[in-house]
């Protein structure tokens, strides 16, 4: 059965007519919202991407999570996330990274450090809000960082660094990160865990599993619990985030055109097409096929 297409550095920036990155690296910034000039749809990559807002708005779903970026926000999202950008306001100073896992180690940056893996790690709380000043300092290791990719191969030692400014540039956001932690996060109660273990398992078993029942038992806790304690913490019913999350990786099959809606319907663990199609409309408000000739 075909899988959800992940998107490379390459195959997104080919999809807006760019073909430049360094061996798994990229950055770039924009202004604006240019018509056309962002992915609207939801999607998965095998890298790890960084928005960073200068000025503006922008909006952001990550997984089941909506983030709202202003000045001086930053936020991370990890491989193979659901991820999505929801709007850019018309005042909007963004700069993007992209970077693959392979980057990462080949810069001599290891996860196993606690505050680069709580970093790069982060799901339900992946964003830094930095001062004024914390934020102008990334800014120019990244300018100072593009600057050598541009000229990567018209100077002796650039990879080594870029490879440097690179380490840098991860170590001074999992500082931060730290920082902006331990001013606005209190230690996780027990049921603020079991939502964030939740919210980890959701994106691993959705396809197999849709009943509270599944997940209290992957949990090893009582379905009444578990529905509970995610009414508490999230304000939201935990049967609505499975459902939510079943229509996100529907959204994602019926983007990949060569996926008949039978086969997602399969691939779903649907007992048919037309059960999964009456589970669609009624948590979308569109069939697959009415979804799939707006997407």
């Amino acid at each position: 059965m075909p899988s959800i297409r992940t998107f490379s550095i390459k195959q997104l920036l080919e999809l807006f007519g760019l073909y430049h990155h360094h061996h798994g690296l990229h950055i770039s910034s924009s202004e604006g919202n240019p018509d056309g000039g962002i992915i609207s749809f939801p999607f998965r990559a095998d890298h790890f991407s960084l928005a960073l807002l200068k000025s503006g708005e922008a909006h952001f779903q990550v997984n089941l999570l909506k983030f709202t970026l202003k000045a001086n926000h930053v936020l991370l999202m990890a491989p193979n996330v659901v991820r999505q950008l929801t709007y850019l306001s018309d005042d909007c100073e963004i700069t993007w990274v992209a970077f693959t896992p392979e980057y990462l180690t080949s810069a001599g940056v290891h996860a196993k450090d606690i505050e680069v893996f709580e970093f790069l790690s982060a799901q339900l709380n992946p964003m830094i809000n930095a001062c004024e000043e914390d934020f102008n300092g990334l800014l120019g290791i990244l300018n100072l960082l593009r600057f050598k990719l541009d000229t990567a191969n018209t100077r002796v030692y650039q990879e080594d660094m870029m490879l440097h400014l690179f380490a840098a540039l991860i170590y001074e956001l999992s500082s931060l990160y730290k920082i902006h932690q331990s001013l606005t996060d209190i230690k996780r109660t027990r049921k603020e865990d079991l939502t964030y273990r939740f919210f980890k398992l959701l994106p691993q078993y959705i396809k197999e599993e849709r009943s509270i029942q599944a997940y209290a038992s992957l949990l090893n806790v009582s379905p009444k619990y578990l529905s509970q304690t995610i009414k508490e913490v999230t304000s939201i019913p935990a049967g609505n985030h499975i459902d939510e999350m079943v229509v996100l990786e529907a959204k994602l099959l019926l983007n990949s055109t060569e996926l008949s809606i039978g086969q997602i319907a399969a691939s779903l663990h649907f007992a048919d097409q037309f059960m999964f199609s009456k589970y669609f409309k009624k948590h979308s408000g569109l069939t697959p096929s009415q979804y799939r000739q707006i997407a």
